[in-house]
């Protein structure tokens, strides 16, 4: 039985039948909260309706973190992923985001992020969501944040060597890596060369390290 009462100014709508557990919905005006109640009742009775979980974007993370962010390999980025993650959209019930929300959490996240930063959060909740539903068996109806865009961000460095700063760089290196130093400066060589990359003190030298070779 279908029940409809005012609640912080929305409508709330709760139905009970045996056989399901109890569902809540809130609506903005009476109709909508109708129209639905009705449809689920027809549902339930003809044994169609398959309820989505109320579970919140907070839980569902709060879980994740607990049982598969410590399987990751440094796991550390993740953890702040998911306090942020908690903390901006934990109040959202998971059945409930849309793209529009995200999209949304998206525009106001990239007034003080990357685009690369935010491309990871949205992967990690990407993530938590497609585990709930394969492996947790949480009724969620899709995962909206494949539907959402983010901009690409070209973070390539164009730095140069200044007047001096090769000299100084061939001075200081070791015989053996100045020809290599030398090939990546003329050819605008990348990645650095894995016998660069294992030479610590070669790394330290400013001009190479602001190169990124």
């Amino acid at each position: 039985m279908a029940s409809i009462r005012m609640r912080d100014g929305k409508y709330q709508v709760n139905i009970r039948r045996k056989g399901y557990p109890t569902v809540t919905r809130t609506f903005t005006s009476r109709r909508a909260a109708k129209s639905w109640s009705k449809t689920t009742e027809i549902q339930m009775e003809r044994g169609e309706f398959n309820p989505h979980s109320s579970i919140t974007v907070d839980e569902l993370i709060k879980r994740y973190t607990k049982e598969v962010v410590p399987k990751f390999k440094g796991s550390n980025p993740a953890l702040y992923r998911c306090k942020t993650l908690r903390r901006l959209l934990g109040k959202h019930r998971v059945a409930e985001l849309t793209p529009a929300t995200l999209a949304s959490y998206r525009d106001e996240r990239l007034q003080t992020i990357q685009p690369n930063s935010l491309r990871r959060e949205f992967g990690l909740l990407s993530a938590a969501i497609n585990t709930a539903a394969i492996d947790w068996g949480i009724s969620i109806p899709s995962n909206p944040v494949q539907f959402v865009r983010v901009p690409k961000f070209d973070d390539r460095r164009d730095r140069r060597l200044e007047d001096g700063e090769e000299e100084r760089l061939l001075d200081t290196a070791p015989p053996q890596y100045q020809r290599y130093i030398i090939l990546a400066i003329e050819t605008a060589m990348r990645p650095l060369p894995d016998c660069l990359k294992r030479d610590s003190a070669l790394l330290k030298l400013h001009p190479l390290q602001a190169m990124k070779i």
